[in-house]
């Protein structure tokens, strides 16, 4: 028998053991949990919440340790979660805030500590949320097969997108986020592939000879993907039937590629880096001009902010900094974890990363 009059938007627990839910309660929204029918430990409801905020929409969390809900008890509408026993459903913790209220991406500014959204016994890495910030996808490492995955982007609904014997890696979402695109050797060699989100349409995009390819970056338009062969960016129209590729001009004086990792705002070029010592760092490419230019003289994996007049990447040691492309100015803002990759949703009001620890987590910080 339930505790309140009526129960509304139910999340069974990871391994069936219970039920959470929010109700009416003498004119409050509260979170409660209750045995599932199939559980023989029995017992009474319990409450997870009993205050004046506004508490809705349980879930748990994939290994069943945290149940997410959001709440206004932080004086607006987010994300907060607890800490639970499923088997009991005993309270381990008090609420604990996952997001902060509005932000300014146009600050470059992180505020608050970020919070563990995926935990997983095998590393997680490549982490690339969609473009409406509803999802994340992200690909597994230290198996004999490397899968690619997606979840809600409060880390809970884990599944495979894939589950095969290919090594699937580094997923990037379309535009639209009808689509997500990565490279894997499920016909023997690497090329690019597409998948829809429900796991169903696998297509292949490209089809090369030599060298295998990786490292697919959707334009912003959703028109064409850069990948990279043998240190070369093709660029491929998505459109067409077979859609031949193009190359970007090579960098004048580098001693080794250039790697694409996104596309101006306006489609007009290109953003990525070398490792080149002798042009080291991050660099913006022009199709109309077929020249780079350079904008820091280290780091890696950049991505535009929404401006077009700044970026953010990570420096050769793991940590988040923010550059501009008219002041050539550069400073880290954030620190204290080895970042693996970081990605933004189309409002760059959060940052999703991916950091090398023990626990190979994935993690999501907020800037303002």
């Amino acid at each position: 028998m339930l505790a309140t009059a009526d129960a509304v938007q139910p999340s069974v627990s990871p391994h069936g053991r219970r039920v959470a839910y929010w109700g009416h309660e003498q004119g409050r929204r509260d979170i409660w949990t209750v045995p599932a029918a199939n559980d023989s430990d029995g017992g009474a409801p319990l409450r997870v919440t009993h205050d004046a905020a506004l508490d809705w929409n349980p879930v748990w969390s994939p290994d069943g340790r945290f149940l997410y809900f959001l709440s206004n008890r932080g004086g607006s509408m987010n994300l907060w979660r607890v800490a639970i026993d499923e088997r009991t459903g005993v309270t381990r913790s008090e609420p604990q805030p996952l997001t902060t209220p509005a932000i300014d991406p146009e600050r470059a500014v992180v505020t608050g500590p970020p919070a563990t959204i995926v935990e997983r016994s095998l590393r997680s890495t490549d982490v690339a949320v969609s473009p409406d910030g509803q999802w994340i996808a992200f690909s597994s490492e230290g198996e004999i097969r490397e899968e690619l995955y997606i979840a809600r982007s409060d880390g809970g609904g884990v599944r495979a997108l894939t589950d095969d014997e290919a090594m699937d890696r580094l997923p990037h979402w379309s535009p639209d986020g009808s689509r997500v695109a990565f490279y894997s050797n499920r016909n023997g060699r690497n090329e690019i592939w597409s998948i829809r989100p429900d796991g169903t349409g696998l297509e292949r995009i490209s089809s090369t000879q030599g060298a295998g390819v990786h490292t697919p970056v959707w334009s912003r338009d959703g028109g064409r993907i850069a990948f990279h062969q043998a240190g070369r960016t093709h660029l491929q129209d998505v459109r067409q039937p077979s859609p031949a590729t193009e190359l970007i001009a090579p960098m004048p004086g580098a001693t080794s590629g250039f790697t694409t990792w996104d596309w101006t705002p306006d489609g007009s070029g290109v953003l990525g880096w070398t490792n080149s010592p002798n042009l080291k760092g991050v660099h913006a490419y022009s199709f109309a001009s077929k020249t780079y230019e350079r904008l820091t003289t280290t780091g890696w994996a950049p991505v535009w902010l929404r401006d077009g007049r700044r970026f953010l990447f990570l420096s050769d040691v793991g940590q988040l900094y923010v550059g501009g492309r008219v002041s050539r100015e550069a400073h880290e803002i954030f620190g204290g974890y080895v970042i693996d990759r970081f990605s933004l949703p189309a409002d760059n009001r959060s940052l999703y990363f991916t950091a090398l620890s023990g626990e190979a987590d994935v993690w999501l910080m907020k800037l303002r």
